[in-house]
């Protein structure tokens, strides 16, 4: 990879102004980066401002949050979004590591990038759901004001003798699930080529509880396919030793063949090189890494669903984002390419299962305000 070289003295900033999209969105960061603040002691934010915030939030279309026998309290207009799973991170294992762990695979977890871990922690949050539920065995809680407010409902089937077997669960009618993550994720959605970028527009005729109805998703052009656009990644491994250098034969014939493709058209760049990629990763073949990308994963959550094949045996459909909030180096165009619409003609062969357009929204409110350019 090329090193950025800076001039002497300048300062690398953590955020840029930007617009944002609508105040759902701002409400989506908030609720996120709030929930960070809570769980993460200060000096941990402090020493660690470069880091990655993501979140996955539900949002409830009424304030009646609480068991339907309870009269709530009053709630405030913040009360209809509850975070089910934080990450905090930017690291994972090292291939040299996940070696080592071929004989106890599961000990260890191998992505720490935030995105992941928030999708773990929402899992777990559904799995402790799910388990709370059947303890109670549908009976109502004794003091349901203690515990969160509840995102499934429990569809039981059959008869009394097999009704254990055909217990599945939904999301509840009126909660939608928001993904948030405070930079764009690592991979193809920070790859901005292929496409033409253009800032936000805040839209102030959207209220606090309503996000754009009317984004389009156009399909892709494939005519960029050998460049990367549909590509895969995986996260660069820095203590990865470099692909070995080819003899001087190879390298001649290397040569060779280069110069006569480039003669008829622009060379693979991959071919030769993986500083085409963006910055921490490299192509899936190239000998560099072995996790995939962020903006990979999202997009095979796209395809599947955010719960997981385990949690799939339990559950009436998969549950999908409804929208995905970023804050640093958020560009739609790039988005839409990385996180769903490169996976457009996926077809798992299961009718639940389709490929999931979630609403691309950018925020205006900053992790790390001490870092935002005025």
């Amino acid at each position: 990879m090329q090193q950025q070289i800076h001039a002497r003295g300048s300062v690398r900033h953590a955020e840029k102004r930007r617009r944002g999209t609508c105040e759902f969105a701002n409400r989506v960061a908030r609720a996120s980066l709030d929930a960070y603040e809570r769980a993460v002691p200060e000096t941990y934010r402090k020493a660690n401002r470069q880091t990655c915030v993501a979140a996955i939030v539900a949002h409830f279309q009424s304030n009646n949050n609480c068991d339907e026998s309870v009269d709530p309290a009053p709630r405030t207009v913040d009360d209809n979004l509850v975070v089910l799973g934080l990450g905090v991170g930017t690291k994972f294992l090292a291939h040299s590591m996940l070696v080592q762990e071929q004989a106890g695979y599961g000990k260890r977890i191998r992505d720490g990038h935030a995105e992941v871990l928030a999708r773990r922690a929402f899992q777990r949050h559904i799995i402790e759901e799910m388990r709370n539920d059947l303890a109670l065995d549908g009976r109502k809680s004794d003091d349901p004001l203690k515990i969160p407010p509840l995102v499934l409902e429990r569809l039981d089937r059959g008869d009394e003798a097999t009704k254990a077997a055909e217990i599945r669960y939904r999301l509840k009618p009126g909660v939608s699930l928001h993904f948030y993550a405070s930079s764009a994720p690592c991979g193809n959605a920070t790859l901005k080529k292929f496409v033409k970028m253009e800032k936000e527009k805040f839209d102030e005729s959207l209220g606090p509880d309503e996000w754009p109805s009317d984004q389009v998703h156009s399909p892709l052009q494939a005519h960029s396919i050998r460049l990367g656009q549909f590509s895969l990644l995986v996260k660069k491994d820095s203590s990865s030793s470099s692909v070995e250098p080819p003899t001087a034969v190879a390298a001649d014939e290397d040569n060779l063949r280069v110069s006569r493709q480039s003669k008829r058209r622009k060379a693979w760049p991959c071919r030769e090189r993986d500083d085409w990629c963006p910055p921490s990763c490299s192509i899936v073949n190239f000998g560099m890494g072995t996790i995939h990308s962020c903006s990979d994963k999202l997009a095979r959550w796209n395809c599947l669903g955010l719960q997981g094949s385990l949690l799939m045996t339990l559950i009436e459909e998969p549950m999908y984002m409804t929208t995905l909030t970023i804050g640093r180096k958020f560009s739609r165009a790039t988005c839409q390419r990385a996180v769903c619409c490169r996976a457009e003609g996926y077809d798992a062969g299961v009718d639940k299962f389709a490929v999931n357009h979630p609403v691309l929204m950018e925020t205006n409110v900053y992790m790390d305000e001490s870092g935002v350019i005025t």
